[in-house]
């Protein structure tokens, strides 16, 4: 959106002795953004032959020169166009370098005489020349180059006399008549639908001379106003120099918006946003910035958007920057730039209303741009009562203007009720409604009906925080006992448990008809019975197995029989060794004679009691087997019968071998058993234990039949364990 004013260089040619029409005009034209055209016409007859002119400015400098003037070489033949350096030396139409494209019009600053600096300085020397027959010949008017020029500037055109000046085809050189200079402005205008608003020079549109000032980094010059329904007209033109404005978030209500604004120098800010989108900016509120002071480089501002102001739609702003300030939407400014934007875009932010009371909090959201949708309240612990908990949607988001926001209100804090006594369902009911979560288990209990609840685990009137839990115990009635026999014990003592009643400490017996592990009997009856008595199970070992006791010693015998389950039957003593320890069982082991059965067993000891008379005798004599022989007493001294007899020729040896020995004797190698055994009446006769008393005895029996029946000694079977033969 940038502009020059058209102004004419005009260089008279002519010499004393020509004809008036030998006249060149010579011309600098502002086309589009910062370019300027060298434009040349020839107004005699005569053709242009060559040109050095000398081409410099004031308050800026030539960027660069291009779109110089070319002819065309025709093959072998001769025909015009740009040369370098002197326009004498002969250039021939066919030289391969002819359309070289580094045959330019600027003569090298250091090609004498009287060049100026060249590109990037605020002169340049151009030298342009033609050669040419008959047809093949330059018109007689046309642009000889076109400059960049930087900011507005004044261009003087003066020909270069030390290098030629202008030559005609006839090969003249006038002289020339001094020539004063056009300043050439270059001027950035805005870009906005021009129509509802100024922006074309016709309607008033701003425009800025530009110099030094700028808002971003770039900016171009344009001839007039670039209007298009975007406001990118600028944009699309030699540069997108719309750089120096960023909108940030622009949120109605009190929020307002935000704006980053970049200058290069001090300056001050004019700007105003369409906001009602009809097409001016007169309405209320619509110059958001007034003179407002910027420094360079980023300014971050803030501006309040009209509670008319249209939302959701791209609304079209202006923003105006100069030293001086004072701008309206339109018009001209002597320095600075115009920006037009279109892409404003008001959106609808739900605002932080957490804690305030509903009644500010709904005046805000509706300032907001939105509208009030469901209230409902909750309790809550950290919100007093009448507050605001939360909106849906919350704070920060952005769902469309007009969104209904719902509105949750605190009744304060949750406190625990009482609900000991309730029924279940309104006990929950009044946990929930209270902003609790509820669980529950039961209990039987003898004094409170079935279904009511028994306690709870929060205590009325407390608070522990909205969101906990609260446990009730809820009554099963009175306690009742089942018949838990043939229970697994695991299961008896689950449902004595779960029946309101305490799990004691259980016994364990055999049984012949419960199987190992369940119930046996129980001290609580079925039925109806106190809640927390303790039950006692009897528990079932399993049917009773004989255990095997042979070899176990006689105590241990007796407790293995008593721990399977049976009775301890018969112990008969009998000879065998280590003493005590068990010979032989029955019933034999592994047997289930049924529980409680006798179990006999016969084990190894002494076959004379210690309770018999003769036993302190019986020890000191080594504990002889013989004096247990059954017919010991009556002369049986080997236990063997001889014949029909048990006294007889043998023991008849046996005894006078022994006959008044002293105790100390010992018989010959052979001679079956010692005087021991032949000591029948188990006594000292004086200092023998074989003499009188026993031949007396020995007597009586000799060869006598085993029904013989003498009168005493009779032998004492109470103090024998048990009779050796």
């Amino acid at each position: 959106m940038k502009k020059f004013f058209l102004i004419w260089a005009v260089l008279a040619l002519a010499a004393p002795a020509m004809a008036v029409d030998d006249v060149v005009d010579v011309c600098a034209v502002p086309t589009v953004g910062d370019l300027v055209e060298i434009r040349y016409r020839v107004v005699s007859g005569q053709l242009p032959r060559a040109f050095a002119l000398d081409i410099t400015v004031t308050d800026g400098n030539i960027i660069a020169v291009t779109g110089f003037h070319t002819g065309e070489s025709i093959e072998n033949s001769r025909g015009f166009g740009i040369f370098p350096a002197s326009f004498r030396r002969n250039i021939d139409a066919d030289d391969p370098n002819w359309g070289d494209p580094c045959y330019t019009p600027v003569a090298d600053v250091c090609d004498l005489p009287g060049t100026q600096g060249g590109e990037g300085t605020g002169g340049v020397t151009i030298e342009m020349g033609s050669l040419y027959v008959d047809d093949n010949s330059p018109p007689n008017s046309g642009v000889l180059c076109v400059l960049q020029v930087s900011a507005d500037c004044n261009i003087d055109v003066a020909l270069n006399a030390g290098r030629g000046g202008i030559v005609l085809e006839d090969g003249n050189e006038p002289n020339f008549y001094p020539f004063q200079g056009r300043k050439v402005i270059l001027r950035d205008w805005g870009d906005a639908p021009d129509g509802p608003y100024p922006t074309l020079a016709m309607n008033g549109g701003p425009s800025h001379v530009i110099k030094n000032l700028l808002m971003g980094t770039l900016i171009d010059a344009e001839t007039n106003g670039q209007p298009n329904a975007d406001a990118t007209g600028d944009d699309i033109v030699t540069s997108d120099d719309e750089d120096g404005v960023v909108f940030g978030p622009v949120i109605f209500g009190p929020v307002g918006g935000t704006v980053t604004v970049s200058v290069n120098a001090n300056c001050k800010l004019n700007a105003w946003i369409d906001f009602d989108d009809n097409g001016n900016w007169t309405g209320p509120g619509e110059q958001v910035f007034t003179n407002q002071i910027l420094t360079p480089t980023v300014n971050v501002l803030g501006f309040a958007i009209p509670a008319g102001a249209a939302k959701e739609t791209y609304l079209v702003s202006r923003w105006r920057v100069n030293n001086a300030g004072g701008l309206n939407y339109e018009g001209p400014a002597s320095n600075g730039e115009v920006e037009d934007y279109n892409d404003t875009y008001i959106v609808c932010h739900v605002p932080d209303v957490v804690d305030d009371t509903n009644a500010v909090a709904q005046a805000a959201i509706i300032a907001a741009g939105f509208t009030i949708g469901a209230v409902t309240a909750e309790y809550d612990d950290a919100i007093v009562d009448g507050n605001v908990v939360s909106t849906d949607p919350a704070f920060c988001n952005y769902p469309g203007c007009g969104t209904a926001v719902a509105i949750v209100v605190s009744k304060g804090p949750c406190i625990v009720p009482n609900v000991v006594g309730m029924t279940k369902a309104n006990a929950e009911t009044a946990i929930n409604d209270a902003g609790f979560t509820d669980s529950n288990d039961y209990a039987y209990d003898d004094n409170v009906t079935a279904g009511l609840v028994i306690s709870q685990d929060q205590a009325p009137a407390s608070t522990p925080g909205c969101g906990t839990n609260v446990n009730i115990t809820v009554s099963a009635g009175p306690c009742w006992m089942i018949d838990l026999r043939d229970f697994d014990e695991a299961l008896a003592n689950l449902a004595i448990d779960g029946l309101g009643f305490v799990v004691g400490t259980p016994t364990y017996e055999w049984d012949d008809t419960i199987a190992d592990g369940n119930v046996v009997s129980q001290d609580l009856a079925p039925g109806q019975q106190p809640c927390e008595t303790v039950v006692t199970l009897v528990i079932s070992k399993g049917p009773c197995v004989v255990p095997n006791v042979v070899g176990l010693m006689q105590a241990a015998a007796e407790t293995d029989i008593n721990d399977a389950g049976f009775d301890l039957g018969n112990v008969t003593i009998v000879d065998g060794a280590p003493i005590g320890q068990v010979m032989a069982q029955s019933p034999a082991a592994s047997g289930t004679p049924g529980c409680g059965t006798a179990v006999d067993i016969n084990v190894a000891g002494d076959c004379m009691k210690n309770t018999h008379p003769d036993y302190v005798n019986w020890v000191l004599q080594g504990r002889p087997d013989c004096w247990c022989y059954q017919r010991h007493c009556r002369g049986d001294m080997d236990g063997l019968k001889q014949g029909p007899f048990w006294v007889s020729e043998d023991d008849k040896d046996i005894f006078v071998v022994n006959w008044n020995k002293f105790p100390d004797f010992v018989p010959p190698m052979g001679v079956f058993a010692g005087n021991t055994c032949a000591d029948i009446d188990h006594a000292y006769q004086g200092p023998f234990w074989v003499s009188e008393d026993d031949k007396d005895i020995f007597v009586i029996y000799w060869n006598k039949f085993p029904d013989f029946i003498a009168p005493p000694p009779v032998c004492d079977g109470t103090h024998i364990n048990y009779w050796k033969n």
